[in-house]
């Protein structure tokens, strides 16, 4: 029965730093307990009791139950062979060499597969290692429950592969600091919390060149984990890097299959069978088959030979990693349909994983989408494209069948304005050309309907007014010439009362010259006058004939009609029939020239009618040509008034021609030509110049929307500044200018946006972060920027970070420092700069204690000492230092004790031959046994002083190291209160820094507070109380106060409103200065 002699719990070591919980296993050589190492803080060279922290750990106790015991304190251990003379015989001697040993190689090793050391020590006559804790671990033995008896768990191909890589990775440090473990098994591969594989048990490891007693090895090795070749006690070099290769493949296995593989020796003699381990799982390929196979082989040189060859030829396997990361990789640069073929590719080299099909059908869930996203995008293009060439319906239907979001509905509105504004156009196109057929009624049914579509339209007001007006003199003078027919068809009948009262309406409706009726007026009075005198010459002349009975025709006319002749023009007829029937007279002749006087005069005055007769044609010219014929002197004043009448009529034409050649030019958008055709209108009908200014600009702000639609903004840009301040367009016309000043900066912005987001793609950060810089905190699009410069600052952390895992640390510390002041991970960079350079000169000096334990191990222990040199005071590898320190003194003392005990024996040995010299030639005395004996004493004596020097000399080595251990306490206590000096002045400077940020920053806010009131005075000048309202609200919240003003402006007016306080206008303007006041 075997006693336990384990330490008991609650034990303390190394002065209390380690406290032993409870014993959790036993080994061969060693008890394995789990305990907690525990960080004190030295003060004035004493331990207080404050705990900074408590780390639970793993102490490995060296101690073989055959070789050694517990003494009665419970703690020291003694071993059987210290009585053996020569040390180095003694088996704890080897033993402990090889732990210390152990205990170094480890500390080389940095590999995060492999089991971190965090320290070791002497004490208690042995040694101790203390480990970190991986909580909730445990070993491949007992997680796939491999026994002799029964097959155990086998793991998938994709994990055996996975922890297999991750201890090939840790055996590449091990091999390349030149040491061999040994003893690879599942027993000593433990499974973290993390599902990763970490390598232990360094015990009986070897250093390639060490001469190490073949028995040791032999003692410790694992059947059927260990090669031939650690069987064979005559070959000491036949251990190399294949051993290892023979375990791992031995493992690798077990993994594959569940089943604990035969050993060689049972292979080599056919009592055990070799099986392929696809034999035992389905899933293994042939190749791999292969690779288990030649790892595993009894002949060393048929084996892979190192680490890296296994792990090339575990690249034919790999073909599945890398298809797996280029999958992965494809899948980051959204070309999921790559990701999905490498995946299928992979799947006929190992099954996939439950992950891996999961993560399969994610990608063909994301390639679905992006072929959707692309389809839509196509679908937007195709839209946008038919918006630029202004098919807005089959837009606007393309646009209704996507996903809705912001873009998608400026889109559509866009559409839908467009829509209109085509519209609108055709509409005032058709309106314009039935305007020029003269059709005014179906011209105004089309302004009013382009009304409906945009009732801010000034310029479609003003032509539907101008309409309203020509259709109501169209009216005027339709009635006009109705009343006119019927007074000259009452005027050929000679029914002049009637004629008369129709001229009379008529001239009430006239809407030109009312000469033409004035005349007409003036005929059928003249008529009316002159069928008066017919009457009563009709009655003289019956009267006469009555009287003059027997008188000759002639006799009567000459003496009747003589006198008549100037009052009735009618009576020439029966004069010209008197003519030719008879002689005239003198007097009658006389008579009858003057009547011919009259005819010509009548004549003139039937030329002057056609005149007016062609000017109501618009003939002009023609009217002209007959005017000049008419030379009466009695008609010059009606005809220099009528030819003055007929000139105005003609400027009135060619204003009329150049109104329309206006239209035309403005429908052709030949803005410069029509405004100076304009110029010369306005020399003769300004407010005809004025109507068409108005209708010029209308028409520029359609043609400058439509090219800024297309793109063409600097076009539209030329073109809307020619409108006038006085346009009824100008407001219109300057919102677009803004609209297209807002857009150019926002396109710009979106560019630069955009180059930045590829030159983070492009991992190009520098040059991102100088595109983004370009752009103001005060833009709208900042939002984006400040996403980007989170997406940099995040990508240049984690890439930072990734180093700093890959333990590249002057690469890491380097990508840290770029992390700028402003970004949120300043802090935790900060951090890691400060671990970093911690781990960089802890990695530096740990080279050089490498280096100097290298000088120890060739004898060179002064270069070793000038190497330790190198490393200050107060470090990480203090402890590793004053270990390496001890062992070179020791070495040295050694060497010198060996010389000195050689001088003495060789001063001692001359002294007993001089003395024997002597005897011989002297008789012997009987005295000579005493010489002998003072001889001896002498010899004893000597070895006693050089015992007592040494041990003095130790104890001054012992009191040096003593006092050099307070010194270290002290500079340790006094480096931590440097350090929270550091860090208090450091979150002060933090503070001041806010405190000016935030001042910096009011001053800000308040500038732009007041430029904002500005803003808010003009709007209030010019009545736009609701759009003034929401500046001042806004300066308020940048500024609290800065917006007073605003609020004392809507005061007044509500006080000139205050006789009565229902009005909205009071209402309205109480409430706008309370929102101004409570905006905060």
């Amino acid at each position: 029965m075997t006693h336990d002699e384990s330490l008991k719990p609650g034990s303390s070591l190394a002065d209390g730093r380690f406290i032993v919980d409870k014993l959790i296993a036993k080994g061969g050589f060693s008890y394995i307990y789990e305990g907690r190492i525990i960080y004190r803080l030295a003060l004035d060279n004493e331990f207080v009791t404050i705990k900074a922290e408590e780390k639970p750990v793993v102490i490995k106790e060296l101690y073989i139950s055959e070789k050694s015991r517990r003494e009665s304190d419970g703690i020291t251990l003694r071993w059987n062979d210290e009585n053996e003379p020569d040390e180095k015989n003694r088996l704890s001697y080897r033993i402990k060499n090889k732990t210390r040993n152990e205990a170094l190689k480890l500390r080389l090793l940095t590999s995060p597969y492999i089991l971190k050391l965090i320290g070791a020590f002497e004490e208690n006559n042995t040694i101790y290692q203390i480990t970190e804790k991986i909580e909730g671990a445990v070993d491949f033995h007992k997680r796939q429950g491999l026994s002799a008896e029964k097959i155990g768990t086998k793991l998938s191909v994709f994990d055996a592969i996975r922890y297999i890589t991750q201890i090939s990775e840790a055996l590449k440090e091990v091999h390349g600091k030149n040491i061999v473990h040994l003893d690879i098994k599942p027993e000593n591969i433990l499974c973290d919390y993390k599902d990763n594989a970490i390598l232990i048990d360094f015990g009986i490891s070897m250093t390639i060149g060490e001469k190490t007693g073949r028995s040791t090895v032999l003692s410790a090795a694992s059947r059927p984990w260990a090669p031939p070749e650690q069987y064979n006690t005559k070959d000491t070099v036949a251990i190399s890097f294949a051993s290892d290769i023979y375990s791992l493949g031995q493992t690798f296995y077990a993994f594959l299959t569940g089943v604990i593989p035969p050993d060689f020796s049972e292979v080599t003699s056919g009592s055990a069978i070799l099986q392929s381990p696809s034999e035992y799982n389905k899933d293994v390929t042939d190749y791999l088959d292969e690779v288990v196979i030649k790892c595993i082989q009894s002949k060393r040189d048929k084996r892979y030979q190192t680490i890296e060859e296994f792990l090339f030829a575990l690249q034919g396997e790999d073909d599945y990693k890398v298809l797996i990361d280029k999958a992965q990789k494809a899948e980051q640069n959204e070309e999921y349909e790559q990701a999905i073929h490498l995946l299928n590719e992979s799947e006929k080299y190992i099954p996939l994983s439950s992950d891996l099909l999961e993560l399969r059908y994610e990608y063909q869930n994301k390639l679905k989408q992006q072929q959707n996203e692309r389809e839509n995008k196509q679908k937007e293009e195709e839209a946008l494209k038919l918006i630029h060439d202004g098919d807005f319906e089959n837009a606007l239907s393309i646009l209704e069948l996507l996903p809705f979001n912001a873009h998608i509905r400026q889109q559509m509105e866009k559409c839908r304005q467009g829509i209109s504004l085509r519209k609108k156009t055709e509409l005032i196109a058709e309106a314009e050309n039935l305007i020029g057929k003269k059709q005014y009624e179906n011209a105004l049914s089309k302004y009013q309907e382009a009304k409906v579509i945009d009732q801010s339209d000034v310029a479609i007001d003003r032509s539907i007014e101008e309409l309203q007006k020509i259709l109501q003199d169209i009216e005027k003078n339709k009635k006009y010439n109705e009343f006119i027919a019927i007074g000259d068809k009452a005027f050929e009948d000679n029914e002049f009362e009637k004629a008369l009262e129709a001229y009379k309406l008529a001239k009430d409706n006239v809407t030109l010259s009312s000469l033409t009726i004035d005349k007409r007026i003036e005929t059928c009075v003249i008529a009316l006058s002159e069928r008066d005198e017919r009457e009563k010459a009709k009655d003289a002349v019956a009267n006469a004939l009555a009287k003059v009975k027997d008188k000759p025709l002639l006799e009567i006319a000459e003496q009747e009609l003589a006198t008549e002749i100037e009052h009735n023009i009618g009576k020439l007829k029966l004069i010209e029939d008197f003519r030719v029937k008879y002689a005239l007279s003198d007097a009658f002749h006389t008579e009858f020239l003057t009547s011919q006087a009259r005819v010509k005069e009548l004549e003139q005055l039937r030329l002057y009618f056609e005149a007016k007769t062609e000017n109501d044609k618009r003939a002009y010219d023609v009217a002209l040509k007959v005017l000049a014929d008419v030379t009466s002197p009695t008609l010059k004043e009606s005809v220099i008034s009528l030819q003055k009448e007929i000139k105005n009529a003609q400027e009135i034409a060619k204003v009329e021609a150049l109104e329309k050649e206006i239209k035309e030019l403005i429908k052709k958008n030949d803005f410069h030509v029509a405004k100076n055709k304009l110029i010369e209108i306005e020399k003769v009908d300004k407010l005809l110049s004025a109507s068409l200014q108005t209708t010029l600009d209308h028409k520029k702000l359609i043609y400058a929307t439509s090219l800024n639609d297309e793109g063409d903004c600097k076009g539209a840009i030329s073109l809307l500044q020619t409108i006038g301040a006085q346009s009824p367009s100008y407001n219109e016309a300057q919102k677009i200018l803004d609209a297209i000043n807002k857009k150019k900066v926002a396109d710009n912005e979106t560019t630069i946006i955009e180059q930045a987001k590829v030159a983070i793609n492009k991992k190009n950060y520098q040059a991102a972060t100088t595109l983004l810089n370009a752009i103001p905190n005060s833009s709208t699009s900042y939002g984006q920027v400040t996403q980007l410069f989170s997406t940099i600052d995040k990508e240049l952390f984690d890439n930072a970070k990734s180093l700093f895992e890959r333990q590249d640390w002057q690469n890491a510390s380097n990508a840290f420092n770029k992390i700028d002041k402003k970004s949120a991970y300043y802090t935790e960079a900060q951090r890691y700069i400060r671990t970093l350079k911690q781990s960089i000169e802890t990695q530096h000096y740990q080279k050089i204690i490498s280096d100097a334990l290298q000088k120890v191990e060739e004898k060179k222990y002064k270069k070793a000492r000038q190497l330790l040199a190198q490393i200050p005071a107060q470090n990480s590898v203090d402890e590793e230092k004053r270990e390496l320190l001890q062992k070179i003194a020791n070495a040295e003392n050694g060497k010198r004790n060996k010389i000195g005990l050689g001088v003495i024996i060789f001063i001692v040995v001359i002294v007993i031959l001089l003395v024997i010299g002597l005897l011989s030639k002297r008789e012997i005395q009987p005295t000579q046994p005493a010489s002998v004996e003072r001889i001896q004493t002498e010899i004893e004596k000597l070895k006693a002083d050089s015992i007592a020097s040494e041990n003095a000399r130790i104890e001054e080595e012992k009191n040096r190291a003593e006092t050099a251990k307070k010194a270290v306490q002290e500079a340790q206590f006094r480096q931590e209160k440097e350090d929270k000096a550091t860090r208090e002045q450091g979150r002060q400077e933090k503070e001041d820094k806010a405190t000016r940020e935030q001042e910096r920053q009011t001053a800000k806010n308040k500038r732009r507070a007041l430029a904002i009131v500005e803003e808010g005075n003009k709007l209030f000048s010019r009545g736009e109380y609701d759009a003034a309202c929401e500046k001042y609200i806004q300066a308020n919240r940048l500024s609290y106060g800065t917006s007073n003003v605003g609020a004392s402006k809507f005061d007044e007016l509500v006080q000139k409103l205050s006789f009565d306080k229902e009005a909205p206008g009071y209402k309205n303007n109480m409430a706008r200065a309370n929102k101004i006041r409570n905006a905060k």
